[in-house]
């Protein structure tokens, strides 16, 4: 009997067993490292205990001073006790004070004021001065106001004494300086008038002086020769003013330069220019150039003297 033959088509292999499952080993350190998990809070932890590092600079702004205080603390509470530790400090000088409140009655507000040397009225304090120094009965009513400060303030004298003091000394500087001042206005001034007048400086600054005391009242010619200019400039340290008023001097009076002050003016003038004639033609005359310029100068003043007698 024949060998079976072979079947040619191929079996397929039988599928390998599916490989028995296997518990996977955990390494510890490996898995809390991929998978971290978060510690829980800690309730009792106050809240600023995740505060960021740099919390000084935050709180500081761009305050360098406040900044280097901030870096002197470890962490927010002492910054805390520190501004109330202050608060004491401020409210326990205030009550050890004994300074009255607002809800003082007049009573202990009196009982304050006697205890720490405060007058009793604004016009009672006690004013101690430098030496030297004066405060008149006009310098209070102008410190009035200052006074009513003080006392309002619970001041005592002697602050009010120091600032009286301190005020004093300021005007006496000012007054010193104005002093200084005016004494170099006086020699630019003269040196000017001087440069502008020639050999007429003293006749002219005489006359002008002359001139004002005749026409002003005494008490008016006081006040005025103290006078000063808008800029504080002395009135007779001014340049225009003086040569104005010389110039006014001369108008009210031409012939101030050529006879003695006081005199009959149109008299004496006619007893000059008689004199000066008597030498016309001598040897003196043509030789006194002054005494010509002088006979044309009287001449002049007497002719506005006829005239304005004439008219009156």
């Amino acid at each position: 009997m024949p060998d079976p033959v072979a079947d040619p088509t191929p079996t397929a292999p039988a599928a390998p067993a599916a490989p028995a499952a296997v518990a996977p080993v955990v390494d510890p350190v490996a898995s809390s490292v991929a998978d971290p998990v978060a510690p829980a809070a800690d309730p009792s932890a106050p809240w600023y205990a995740n505060i960021p590092d740099d919390w000084r600079e935050q709180v500081a702004g761009d305050n360098e001073g406040h900044l280097n205080q901030l870096k002197r603390m470890n962490a927010p509470d002492q910054l805390f006790k520190s501004y109330f530790e202050g608060q004491e400090v401020i409210r326990t000088r205030h009550e050890n004070s004994g300074i009255p409140g607002a809800d003082a009655t007049p009573e202990e507000l009196a009982l304050y004021r006697a205890n720490n040397g405060i007058p009793e009225s604004p016009d009672a304090y006690e004013i101690s001065l430098s030496e030297g120094l004066v405060l008149s009965e006009e310098d209070k009513h102008d410190l009035a106001p200052v006074f009513d400060i003080l006392h309002s303030n619970n001041l005592n004298s002697e602050v009010a004494s120091e600032l009286v003091d301190t005020y004093m000394g300021i005007q006496e500087a000012q007054q010193q300086r104005r002093l200084d001042q005016d004494n170099l206005d006086t020699v630019d001034a003269q040196r000017h008038l001087q440069s502008h007048w020639g050999g007429d400086f003293e006749t002219n600054r005489n006359m002008l002086l002359g001139m004002l005391k005749e026409q002003l009242p005494q008490e008016a010619l006081e006040g005025f020769m103290g006078a000063r200019m808008a800029d504080g400039t002395a009135i007779f340290n001014d340049v225009g003013v003086m040569s104005a008023f010389a110039n006014m001097a001369r108008l009210i009076n031409p012939a101030a330069t050529l006879v003695p002050s006081g005199a009959n003016a149109m008299g004496s003038l006619k007893d000059s220019i008689a004199d000066m004639e008597s030498k016309m033609g001598t040897d003196e005359w043509f030789a006194d150039n002054a005494m010509q310029a002088r006979y044309r100068e009287a001449l002049e003043a007497l002719e506005v003297l006829e005239t304005r007698h004439a008219a009156s």
